[in-house]
């Protein structure tokens, strides 16, 4: 649990950054009168392209854990 905590604290930042993208694209989703499941696959979208770009290698990273 320890670690968990720390891992969170090291990343607060971006994870405030994460959530509240995904909020805001997600209730604007809302508005525009789209789905659940619709706003939460584009709420998802910020954050994972903002990881990406933050991380130039997590294509290869995200492939490899796939397979």
């Amino acid at each position: 649990m320890g670690r968990l905590m720390a891992l969170l604290a090291d990343n607060a930042a971006n994870l405030l950054f994460a959530s509240a993208a995904f909020l805001i694209v997600y209730l604007i989703a809302r508005l525009l009168n789209a789905s659940p499941l619709v706003a939460m696959c584009f709420g998802v979208l910020p954050p994972l392209l903002a990881y990406m770009v933050g991380n130039p290698r997590s294509p290869v990273s995200l492939l490899a854990l796939l397979s």
